[in-house]
This record gives C-alpha cells, structure tokens and sequence, in this order.
C-alpha cells in the first residue's frame, strides 16, 4: 500500500497507549515551530472512516497540513483503540517517509487499569451532572467497569511489544516512551531528547510543558459555566486554573478575577490551587469601554467569584467526588494482579529489553533464571 501513495510525507508516528498521556505529548510536541502534528481526534475519526490519506493531501477539506512552503517535521498520533485494528500497521506506513521514526509511549499496565477503571466512573458521574443542569456535552457513554472488566477489555493493548512488532519493521529507528517521561518534573528534558531525535531545535521550551493536565479537576471546572448579566450585557465566564489561562482552546480566555484555594483532588492530595474567572474574549471585548473599565475598578467580579461561584461550584466538586472514591478500587485485587503478570510477562520481557529502566519503575522484576532468559 505503501507504493500507492506519492505523498506520504510524515517523519514519525507515536504509537500511543492508553490513558498514558498521549493527549498531552500529541500538544507538547506541536508546540514546537518547527513541527506540525494534526489533532488526535481527527487522525483517529480518519482512520476509523478508511479517509486517513487526506492527512497528505496538499489542498481540500479538510486543510490538516500546514503550507509546505515551510520545511515542517509532520508527525501524527493514533488512539490505542484504532491501532489494534487488522491492516492499520501498513495504512500507517503508507503515510509516512521511508525513514520515519517510530515512538511508542507506554504506561505501567496496573496504572493504566487503575486510571481506565476511575475514568469510566467520571464520565458516568459528569453525564449525570450534565444532564441535571441540563448542560451540553459528556455525551460518550460507557460502563461502570470494574476493574476485571477493565483489564480484559484493554487486554489486546496492553501487549506493548506484539503491537510494536506490527509496526517497527516499516520505520527506521524504534523509541519507548514512558508516560512518567511526561510528568513535570521531567518533561523538559524528554522534550529536548524527543526534538533532538526528530530533527528540530532541542533548545526550544514552553511554558505549555507544564500546563496543569489534571483531568479530573480540569473536567469539574467545565461545571462552572454561568452567564453574567453585566449591567444589561450578558457574557458567558467560567472558572480555570489561572496558569492555564494562557492554553485555554475556547473563546474563554480573558481574566476577570482570581482566587487562591485550597482544592483535595482524587485520592486525598491537597494543592493549592489559584482558580481564574474567564470571560468569552468576544462577548468582553465587545462590551463598552466605559463598562469594562469601571468593572476592573471595583471589586464586583472578585466579590461574585468568591462568595457565590466558588461556594456553589465546590459544593459540586465534593459531591462528584465524594460518589467517585466512594466506588473507585484503587489497589487491583491480588488475583488479577497475578493473572496480568501471567498473561503479560513474555511481552514485557521485550520491553525491558528496549528500556531496562522501566521493568523496576513498574514494579515488574523478574527472578535471576527469567532475567537469564530474557536477555541471555
């Protein structure tokens, strides 16, 4: 298939697993001025519809390609879920150039079953909210899976080195990346060894690296969403962590009030959280200057965000919460731990072998004889 396409124009390809940060490298990467990645959402709603080999084209709708006049590394992102599939491993290829790199960003297998188990519980629990104030959005239903269900519908992608094997033969060079690889204490420096490897400027940095990804925390401040009615002018606001302001990807994006609080997320940490009132920029900038420079005189907006929004939105929060740990298992039972070991072993052996590091940061070692027959 790879012969049948004259513009396949891609330098690598990031094999992602699940629920181990692909979202948040796919926006890393992009970050970078010299490299373009398209969104992960439409890579995988065009590989599901057999489209996929519009991310070449030059010209159409849809544009996913920057102006080739600019010398762009292109790289592109596939879900876990669509990578398993019969006969994607070649429809990659056929995207890409001859010597395009192959990244493979894995998590620990009981993190990622812990993690997939507690999601299941919050997209139930954001419907169920969504619908009482009859708020759009967290439409994607799924069920509350225990973690058994989990494991063994996530099973086929958690052989990291079977799905690696489908698809490293058509690329040059094979790279592990693990998900703790992205946290933030070492996410500069993987972006400088990941720019290095693909062929841009590794000096490059941004204060993206370290936008606050916390997903759940994240997901719960789309349940701040009010209009204000300003002296007659009503503007949507909502809440955001304040650094993240600068990142926000809707038209919410104007600071209008701040406040520091102390906010306990899933499972007992507590951080210390400045939270930012953001208006629709189109809505405020629209508004009268006279209006918007007696608003950031007075105190009105700091007095609404402080003893009517945040009181009622973490009223919410701890509600959600409370119905989510109060369900969520966060040490997987002893049985399965033994039958995902059972059932994974070979595989990770493979992995070790690419990235020794990780068999001991995942709590995987092997006794002296299954070392022995690992590595020879």
């Amino acid at each position: 298939m790879k012969d049948s396409l004259t513009q396949g124009r891609y330098d690598y390809f990031v094999l992602q697993s699940s629920t181990a940060g692909g979202y948040a490298l796919n926006q890393f990467l992009n970050t970078h001025p010299d490299i373009h990645m398209p969104t992960r959402e439409i890579v995988d709603q065009l590989f599901d519809t057999g489209q996929e080999v519009s991310l070449c084209a030059e010209s159409g709708d849809p544009l996913l390609v920057p102006p080739w006049s600019r010398e762009y590394k292109l790289g592109f992102l596939l879900h876990s879920r669509v990578q398993i599939n019969e006969g994607i491993p070649a429809r990659v290829a056929a995207l890409c150039k001859p010597d395009a790199q192959l990244f493979q960003l894995v998590r620990d297998p009981v993190k990622v079953i812990v993690a997939s188990h507690k999601r299941y519980l919050q997209i139930n629990m954001f419907n169920e909210v969504a619908k009482q104030l009859k708020m759009p959005g967290y439409q994607l239903t799924v069920p509350e899976r225990t973690p058994e269900e989990v494991y063994e519908w996530l099973k086929p992608r958690l052989f990291y080195y079977q799905q690696a094997l489908r698809f490293a033969a058509d690329f040059k060079e094979y790279r592990i990346v693990d998900a703790t690889d992205i946290w933030p204490e070492q996410i500069d420096a993987t972006m400088r060894r990941l720019y290095g490897q693909i062929g841009v400027n590794d000096e490059f940095s941004s204060a993206y690296f370290h936008k606050d990804f916390h997903g759940f925390l994240q997901r719960m401040l789309e349940f701040s969403r009010v209009e204000l009615n300003l002296y007659g002018h009503h503007v949507p606001v909502r809440m955001e962590v304040a650094d993240n302001v600068p990142f926000v990807g809707d038209t919410f994006s104007v600071e209008i009030a701040r406040i520091n609080r102390d906010i306990t997320l899933l499972g007992g940490e507590t951080r210390e959280v400045q939270l930012a009132l953001v208006a629709n920029s189109v809505q405020w900038n629209v508004l009268p200057e006279k209006l918007k420079a007696y608003l950031g005189g007075s105190d009105d907006l700091q007095h609404f965000l402080e003893t009517e929004l945040v009181p009622q939105w973490d009223q919410l929060y701890q509600h959600v919460k409370t119905h989510i740990e109060e369900r969520w298992v966060r040490r997987l039972p002893e049985k399965l731990l033994n039958k995902m070991r059972a059932d994974l072993s070979d595989d990770y052996r493979q992995i070790f072998k690419v990235r020794p590091d990780l068999e001991s940061l995942w709590n995987w070692e092997m006794s002296a004889s299954e070392r022995q027959a690992a590595y020879g």
